[in-house]
């Protein structure tokens, strides 16, 4: 049944090679001329495409809130890099992510920290998302007051100010929101 079993794999391969992309992958491989390859170079230039797209939502979602944000490659005036105008519904570098801030009491029952960071970083337009951990083996411990109970916490950086859910719509500098901790020299931060 040795050739039956061969026929069966090779047809499962087709299939799965189909469903998964592979086959076009694997003719451009064994040929590697622009024939076989061209799908992929399709594939490839439509990511790229999606992801210039997601750049330029992002900056159009500034931009609706009046908010602009030069790059560093942009010309320098007058040594500033980065400006910020305010418009009628939300000033800029502050979230409008609905039930944020959270109370402080809220802290030690939190799970959803990165999922939280994702939502404030999305209406901010922009933003760096960090994972803060512990320097040593214990948790992160107290924070504004609190016992977190947590082993790491996801916030969001941007423009020099941290946001997590209970930081307010605008955020806090870094300093400040280092104070908001019992230990923060036992915690890497990663800003």
């Amino acid at each position: 049944m040795g050739d039956e079993f061969e026929d069966a794999v090779n047809q499962l391969w087709g299939v799965t090679s189909e469903f998964t992309g592979l086959g076009p992958l694997e003719a451009c491989l064994d040929e590697a001329d622009f024939e076989h390859c061209s799908g992929l170079a399709e594939d490839a230039l439509i990511g790229a495409k999606m992801k210039a797209l997601e750049k330029a939502f992002n900056a159009l979602k500034l931009l609706k809130r009046g908010c602009k944000v030069v790059s560093r490659s942009a010309v320098r005036i007058a040594g500033v890099a980065r400006t910020a105008a305010l418009s009628a519904d939300v000033p800029c570098f502050e979230h409008d992510v609905a039930g944020l801030p959270r109370d402080a009491s809220k802290i030690p029952d939190s799970t959803d920290c990165g999922v939280c960071a994702q939502r404030i970083r999305d209406s901010l337009g922009a933003g760096e998302i960090i994972t803060i951990k512990p320097a040593g083996q214990h948790g992160l411990g107290g924070y504004r007051g609190q016992d977190s109970f947590w082993f790491e916490h996801v916030v969001v950086v941007h423009n020099g100010r941290v946001y997590d859910g209970f930081t307010g719509r605008g955020g806090e500098t870094i300093a400040e929101y280092k104070a908001k901790w019992d230990w923060p020299d036992a915690i890497n931060f990663g800003f």
